[in-house]
């Protein structure tokens, strides 16, 4: 299976990650080794995880408060969402 990352979804990764370099400079590393994890989680069992609008998915990170939101098709998982838990439940999930 491939993954497809949708280009707003690629900022907010980045955003986050600079975030938290900002914050403690190896915090932002760590999240985007979390990011990595959390997608090869996915893509092991991508119809694991809870729909929860449409056909989109959510995948709740471990260790920072993110989920990644996606979307399985018949050879891609896209990524559409890389979303912190306080931002609005709606937020990003048009994109389709």
């Amino acid at each position: 299976m491939n993954v497809v990352w949708h280009p707003l979804a690629t900022g907010e990764m980045i955003n986050a990650a600079r975030f938290y370099s900002d914050r403690l400079k190896q915090l932002g590393p760590n999240f985007l080794d979390e990011i990595e994890r959390s997608v090869e989680s996915i893509l092991t069992d991508p119809t694991r995880f809870a729909v929860i609008d449409r056909e989109i998915r959510l995948f709740p990170m471990r260790r920072f408060p993110y989920g990644i939101y996606y979307r399985v098709l018949e050879d891609d998982v896209r990524i559409l969402v890389v979303k912190h838990h306080s931002r609005n439940p709606k937020h990003g999930l048009d994109r389709v």
